[in-house]
């Protein structure tokens, strides 16, 4: 019964003397506002609050205990001049406003008078004020009040050196001070009023409000803001990525660069969208800038997620079925299949530099590389993993995508116009893979079958012309070699003849290329030359 009494009709659009009334009558819990000094005072504070221009000039009329405040029209009328030299936009000029001497200001100051008049009054005389003395002041108080102080002592000149100064004191100091400082924590560790509804009994949960937010975006650090607002709570991240895409919008960002290092909106949109799956991820790019789109792809691309459903199939001939991300393109209208296919290039160079050899090895086949895929390839088949012995998942993913591939460009050769020395390569390196991985297996027959049957060390031929890869292969293959031939020998696996032949080659092929061998490999040569 306190807001509205019985007298006001229901329904309509109350007007601003209507509103001020209503929240006068809940802060002081009275339906007969206003009827004191204090309330006059405590009406004019809340219209300047809220810009309410006209409602100043009008104030000192209002019958009742306005006629006894002597000093409310000149503090008033200065009020409503000071609100319309802060307001944005063209206003048209207040009527009634009378010229003030600053000795009524003065006089104004010495009165007895409320923590409202206080208020008012200091901040028309341009001087700080202790919000401690203000009734129930909020962080909104005495930001409101340190905002209009700047355009004051800064002569209502946005573009004037005092004007600069005197904002980037209060953002600096506003940013030097952490976020508890901005909250009303009672002796319970309570925030005061939240979450209580007036006139509910019930104590409110502790939380913490979003007044340093405010404070950060209303002094124009809207970097620090949004920042702050993602570390208060995760599920205000979606909120501080949509006002950051507002703000770039509206070319808030671009205007105050002067005052703070710009905002990465783009990172920002890209580490929240790694949140979901790759479909939603596509939806939340189209708020970027193209350039800033495809950049933001490629990232996408190197993540990890690029999976069929992304890239699209490839099938066993090494065709591709379009997947999400050519069908996103098309629909942004960011060109034909090319543009697929060169983003698909980038990436995948990128993901080789970055030792992603299998994003690399399927991106580069997509972006149609192909001659490169092959000495991806040979990049992979000379990986130290092989020979450590690594068995876990991700070396046995690359593995099959190595097969996978090499079986695909073993049907496409002419279709893909692949250099036959690089094929050779690729294949000999290939084949010495198999080989290596028969004998860790203990498979010697296979092993010794794709040994002859693709000639890895060349044996009865006079010399060994091979590629650098080729030679670095070489000490293993002769210890690997040396392991299978031990096996059959003592396993008579093999006829005399036949053994005592492989080994006067392979000593032959040793004279010639002088191979450096390890210990453990001569050792194995002198006990196999013992058995024959």
């Amino acid at each position: 019964g306190f807001v509205y009494n019985h007298t006001e009709a229901l329904g309509g659009i109350p007007d601003a003397w209507s509103m001020v009334k209503a929240h006068g009558r809940l802060k002081f819990q009275t339906a007969s506002f206003p009827s004191n000094v204090t309330h006059v005072w405590y009406a004019a504070y809340v219209a300047a609050r809220a810009g309410l221009s006209q409602l100043l000039l009008q104030l000192p009329e209002v019958p009742g205990p306005a006629e006894r405040c002597a000093m409310l029209r000149p503090v008033c009328h200065l009020l409503a001049r000071r609100m319309q030299a802060v307001q944005p936009g063209e206003i048209a000029p207040l009527s009634g406003v009378s010229q003030i001497d600053s000795a009524d200001l003065l006089r104004a100051d010495v009165e007895e008078s409320s923590g409202f008049q206080d208020v008012l009054v200091s901040l028309l005389l341009g001087r700080g004020f202790a919000f401690g003395k203000l009734p129930e002041g909020t962080v909104e108080d005495w930001l409101w009040y340190r905002l209009h102080l700047v355009h004051l002592l800064g002569q209502d000149d946005d573009q004037s050196p005092d004007f600069k100064n005197h904002l980037e004191k209060l953002r600096n100091q506003a940013a030097s001070l952490g976020p508890s400082h901005f909250e009303n924590i009672d002796a319970d560790g309570r925030v005061p009023g939240a979450g209580v509804i007036p006139g509910v009994p019930g104590v409110a949960p502790a939380m913490q409000t979003l007044n340093s937010v405010k404070v950060l975006l209303l002094t124009a650090q809207f970097g620090r803001a949004l920042q702050q607002l993602q570390l208060q709570d995760r599920s205000l991240r979606g909120v501080a990525l949509h006002m950051a895409l507002l703000l770039r919008r509206a070319g808030t960002l671009e205007a105050i660069k002067v005052l703070e290092a710009p905002m990465d909106v783009s990172a920002f949109l890209c580490d929240y969208a790694s949140n979901f799956a790759a479909r939603e991820q596509l939806q939340y790019f189209r708020a970027l800038e193209v350039s800033e789109r495809v950049q933001a792809l490629q990232r996408l691309l190197l993540s990890g997620a690029a999976g069929d459903e992304l890239l699209g199939y490839i099938d066993p001939n090494g065709r591709h079925r379009p997947g999400l991300l050519e069908q996103s393109l098309q629909e942004d209208g960011m060109g034909d299949r090319s543009e697929f296919v060169e983003l698909c290039s980038k990436a995948g160079r990128q993901a080789c530099e970055q030792g992603q050899y299998r994003e690399a090895i399927r991106l580069l086949h997509l972006g149609r590389c192909y001659s490169e895929v092959l000495q991806v390839l040979c990049r992979c088949l000379c990986l130290p993993i092989w020979r450590e012995g690594h068995d876990n998942n991700e070396a046995m993913s690359l593995a099959q995508d190595i097969q996978r591939f090499f079986d695909i460009y073993e049907r496409n050769l002419d279709r893909y116009a692949l250099s036959s020395q690089v094929w050779a390569v690729a294949r000999k390196l290939y084949a010495t893979r198999m080989f290596h991985s028969f004998c860790d297996r203990g498979e010697p027959e296979n092993a010794l079958d794709i040994f002859d049957r693709e000639q890895l060390l060349a044996l009865g031929t006079e010399s060994a012309e091979a590629s650098e890869e080729i030679w670095a292969e070489y000490p293993r293959i002769v210890a690997d070699y040396i392991r299978v031939l031990s096996h059959a020998a003592a396993r008579g696996a093999m006829a005399n003849y036949a053994l005592h032949e492989r080994l006067r080659q392979l000593q032959c092929f040793l004279a010639r290329n002088r191979l450096v061998l390890d210990q453990e490999t001569h050792a194995a040569l002198a006990k196999l030359g013992l058995c024959c």
